[in-house]
């Protein structure tokens, strides 16, 4: 089959198809393809590196259909590079139907912008994913599943079952910055964060615009510092509607059960409990 896959075009409606831990990272090879997966993969096998290294000409904008196959054991330890998860920058295409379990990223070097799922999202549509795994960090802006969703990206049935924790600000449970005019829906976060100095929340440390809705956190939200929520850690803007957190909340200062801060922003039947 071409490029070594197990078979198609790598066009719509003939997918490369995918059944082992090396065909996946070669997906690296061609970022504006159609994929699909064909059987369960162990990446523990493998250095990890994600797809689509940087904005641009390496972003991943292909399209990934994970078929409800499951993709475990991803590790990444002590990174060289910011961005680390299982795809990287994406400023188009589409995923769906993926079940990424049991992954790891362990930086002490410093690096940002983690998330176990997507780096970032920017006119991307997300739908269907199921992640569960641990991100430990030695600095700023992390999150469980997507860090960065923006602009135009449609993001919705997420679950995660994602801990954080480390010395570092701007953490979110599931997401990170939540920026421009998303649509983000039928998200749930069960995962714990600890943040030592602050600005994180069980969903996402930071709303500045887009639209929340049907989504809920259950986890607990922990810092040294402020600015701390069981939902977001700062929101300015943008709407939320029909979602809430349940876990509790710890911080020095400036802390709710819902939101840690913020302003001009639009709640619809949310709640803290």
């Amino acid at each position: 089959a071409s490029g070594g896959f197990d078979g198609g075009t790598g066009l719509i409606g003939a997918p490369f198809l995918i059944s082992t831990a090396v065909q996946l990272a070669d997906m690296n090879q061609n970022v504006n393809e159609y994929y699909q997966l064909t059987a369960d993969i162990d990446l523990s096998c493998l250095a990890w590196a994600p797809i689509g290294t940087a904005i641009g000409a390496t972003s991943f904008d292909g399209n990934l259909d994970g078929d409800g196959f499951f993709i475990k054991r991803m590790t990444i330890e002590n990174p060289i590079s910011n961005g680390q998860s299982l795809l990287g920058y994406m400023e188009s295409g589409s995923v769906s139907n993926i079940r990424l379990l049991e992954s790891f990223i362990g930086d002490a070097s410093a690096r940002s912008d983690h998330a176990l799922f997507i780096t970032q999202v920017d006119g991307t549509v997300v739908n269907g994913a199921f992640i569960t795994g641990q991100i430990d960090f030695t600095s700023n802006n992390h999150a469980g599943a997507i860090y960065s969703v923006a602009n135009a990206s449609n993001v919705s049935n997420l679950f995660g079952m994602i801990d954080l924790s480390g010395t570092g600000s701007n953490v979110g449970g599931i997401l990170g910055s939540i920026a421009g005019g998303p649509t983000i829906s039928n998200i749930v976060s069960r995962g714990n964060v600890y943040s030592s100095t602050g600005f994180s929340g069980g969903f996402a440390h930071t709303k500045t615009g887009g639209t929340v809705s049907d989504s809920y956190t259950t986890g607990h939200v922990s810092s040294l510092a402020g600015f701390i929520g069981g939902f977001y850690g700062w929101n300015n803007g943008g709407t939320t509607n029909r979602s809430y957190a349940t876990g509790n909340v710890y911080g020095d200062d400036i802390i709710g059960g819902f939101v840690g801060t913020g302003g001009g922003a639009t709640f619809i039947d949310c709640y803290a409990s």
